[in-house]
Parts: structure tokens; sequence; C-alpha cells
């Protein structure tokens, strides 16, 4: 096994110095061919999720507020924050997170 500190190969890139910062040269890319690659891992894993929702029944659902006020709504479509927007702007526009809890199973979970 390798000594602490050392590489088991040398390698040829930038190097950690004394500071703790990356030493050598270092030039910025407007577009660095990683981000491209990103992105359509990304498109693709969307794209892959978006098939299996439009797969999924949306049956009606009732949400039940703490309140104890009950909306409608389907399953895998209808938002925490469209429920917010109806019930007042203000709501929805301050709204940072939902709470959800599950009375029965779902199934993507």
């Amino acid at each position: 096994m390798a000594s602490a500190g050392r590489r088991v190969a040398a390698g040829s890139g930038p190097k950690i110095g004394e500071s703790g910062k990356l030493e050598g040269e270092f030039t910025c890319q407007a577009n660095p061919p990683y981000i491209q690659h990103r992105l359509d891992v990304w498109d693709k894993l969307c794209k892959k999720k978006q098939e299996s929702f439009a797969q999924v029944a949306k049956k009606e659902i009732t949400i039940e507020l703490k309140d104890g006020t009950k909306k409608h709504g389907k399953a895998f479509e209808t938002t925490p924050f469209e429920i917010a927007a109806g019930i007042s702007k203000g709501l929805a526009d301050s709204a940072v997170a939902a709470k959800i809890i599950y009375v029965e199973p779902v199934e993507s979970l």
C-alpha cells in the first residue's frame, strides 16, 4: 500500500502545494467537454423518468391540509405549489417546502 501523501504513479497534472491550493497553470475553458456529457446524461435520465411517470395511473386523490380542509387532485400531477396557489398567491410565493404524509402505499416509492 502506498504511504500517505504519495501517489502510486507520478501524476503529470497540477499538484496541491503547501498552501493547500492547486499549483501550476490553470486555464478556464468557455465550454469544457464534460459539461456537454453531463447535460446528455441528465437529458437521458430525465426522459427515462418522464416515460415511467407517463405509464403510472393518475388516480384521483384527496389532499388533507393541517387544518382539516380537503382538496382534490391527481396522483403524480398535483404539486404542493398548486395546492398552495389554490389557497393564496402569497402562500405559494412564500412557501419553500411542503411536508407530505402518505396514508396509503405509493407505487413509485
